[in-house]
């Protein structure tokens, strides 16, 4: 899928590294992948409150897997906000890339969950996903929170960042004792009017609400409501699924926003979030962009391509400036396409 949508190359941000490394050894792949190791209570943490030992354990076993970093699932898979503070020490004074799903046990996936997150980084720099997703109105009013991240941002200039162009998320749709295990599953049901519940889920499968991802020919879709509610059953819940839950104003915001006072993007990069869910749109909805007038072609480019970042990393603390969260890395050769296909606009 990735490659179809003209990535070539992709940091898979969630692994688990060696799940990565069996998909690939049994499908193969034309892309260059870069990989972090997720950090996730009762799979390789013990709970979400580890000791200083075992994160740094977790981190050490990660990076000998092959992974260049990790990155904590915040809003998918909570650690207590000490945790978290524990995580940032490790990483920096290991020198280890850290990248982070805002979320902890005390705040959610949202505006306050980012705030949070860079309260607790306290100038440390660090990769904060996906940030278009802490902007869907949950907390404040969608201008509001736009309003309130474009601050953090300006006011952190240390942080690495992206967000993403398509109006569905991606989530699991795994539910432990009658509820969704990831918390980012139970805010889309809440904010679809649904019971954060597996029976909730159930509804939200069956009224079209929540789309569960089938694969067809050979890529990833979304399912109609009604193969989505067997594949779910059958799978006994453990499915990835996506809710459209992303409004267009962030989405176009921080696609386009500069910094004040600067000819550079608030936020670096673009992602697809995701490479296995169908909204690899980097390129077809950036085009969109440019031809909109948005953005010009150049700045396109830039968004897509490492450079996003590594300009922005030069004399910061950061240990490995990398691309955009799953996102696609355009070579010389995608920017001379892109060229040609840019004389149709």
């Amino acid at each position: 899928m990735l490659a179809l949508a003209g990535v070539t190359t992709a940091i898979e941000m969630a692994g688990p590294v060696d799940s990565v490394k069996k998909f690939i050894k049994e499908n193969g792949t034309g892309l260059n992948i870069g990989c972090l190791e997720q950090l996730r209570p009762g799979v390789n943490l013990s709970s979400n409150h580890p000791s200083s030992q075992e994160i740094l354990r977790a981190v050490q076993i990660a990076l000998k897997k092959g992974a260049f970093g990790v990155k904590l699932l915040g809003g998918h898979y909570p650690l207590e906000p000490e945790s978290v503070d524990t995580l940032f020490s490790v990483c920096s004074e290991n020198g280890t890339f850290l990248a982070v799903h805002a979320g902890s046990t005390k705040q959610g996936s949202n505006i306050r969950g980012m705030e949070e997150i860079i309260k607790i980084a306290n100038g440390r720099s660090f990769h904060l996903a996906h940030i278009n997703a802490y902007c869907r109105g949950a907390v404040l009013s969608v201008k509001e929170e736009i309003r309130k991240a474009e601050q953090l941002l300006e006011e952190h200039p240390e942080i690495l960042c992206e967000s993403y162009l398509s109006p569905i998320n991606g989530c699991s749709g795994k539910c432990i004792d009658g509820v969704p295990e990831s918390g980012v599953t139970r805010n889309c049901l809440i904010a679809k009017d649904y019971e954060a519940t597996t029976e909730g889920l159930r509804r939200a499968i069956e009224d079209g609400a929540a789309f569960v991802h089938e694969r067809a020919d050979g890529v990833v879709v979304l399912a109609n409501k009604e193969n989505g509610l067997r594949i779910w059953q059958e799978a006994h819940t453990d499915v990835p699924m996506s809710f459209e839950v992303n409004p267009g104003l962030p989405r176009f915001y921080f696609a386009t926003q500069k910094r004040k006072n600067s000819n550079h993007f608030l936020v670096d990069a673009f992602c697809t979030d995701g490479g296995g869910i169908p909204r690899n749109v980097i390129v077809s909805s950036g085009l969109s962009l440019v031809k909109l007038g948005a953005i010009s072609l150049q700045e396109f480019v830039f968004k897509s391509s490492y450079s996003a970042t590594v300009s922005k990393t030069k004399g910061t603390s950061v240990s490995a400036p990398m691309p955009t969260s799953r996102s696609s890395t355009l070579n010389a050769k995608s920017q001379f396409i892109l060229s040609l296909r840019a004389k149709r606009y």
